[in-house]
């Protein structure tokens, strides 16, 4: 997929006040969506491309007090991406029409925009306070009665 680059235009994390005796965190929920695509033309002779503008959101809800939440995260950014001008006029003309991209382009597009989002949300989330977006890996002990080889 030639997507040639991308870039965040804005972040933001928020990490609410709760004024409650006990909170109690529930699942936290993750959204990506694209929000627009725009053509970019003149992008070599044989070429164009389009930006594909797109929204990752995480919303960190409570259980406890309801109707309210933990924080939130928001990462906004564009993705540019090129094809022939046939291929890029399918694309153009598809979104003005339907607000859809081909499902194998979606899948790309947005497989390279949660990468690169979910990583600055990770970072994000660590400095206000907020638990990871997702599920980190962590070693667990090892059982007692299992031996290892050296």
């Amino acid at each position: 997929m030639p997507i040639v680059n991308i870039t965040l235009r804005e972040t933001k994390a928020v990490r609410n006040i709760i004024k409650a005796d006990i909170i109690k965190p529930s699942a936290r929920s993750n959204d990506i969506k694209i929000d627009d695509v725009r053509e970019l033309k003149s992008f070599g002779r044989e070429n164009n491309g389009v930006i594909i503008d797109f929204v990752y959101a995480v919303k960190y809800e409570l259980k406890e007090p309801k109707d309210q939440n933990l924080g939130e995260i928001l990462v906004k950014g564009e993705i540019v991406y090129v094809n022939t001008k046939d291929e890029i006029s399918k694309v153009v003309d598809e979104w003005k029409k339907n607000k859809k991209l081909e499902p194998k382009l979606m899948v790309g597009i947005l497989n390279a925009a949660m990468n690169k989002s979910q990583i600055e949300a990770i970072e994000q989330a660590a400095k206000v306070g907020l638990p990871s977006p997702i599920p980190l890996p962590s070693l667990k002990p090892e059982k007692q009665g299992k031996s290892s080889a050296s």
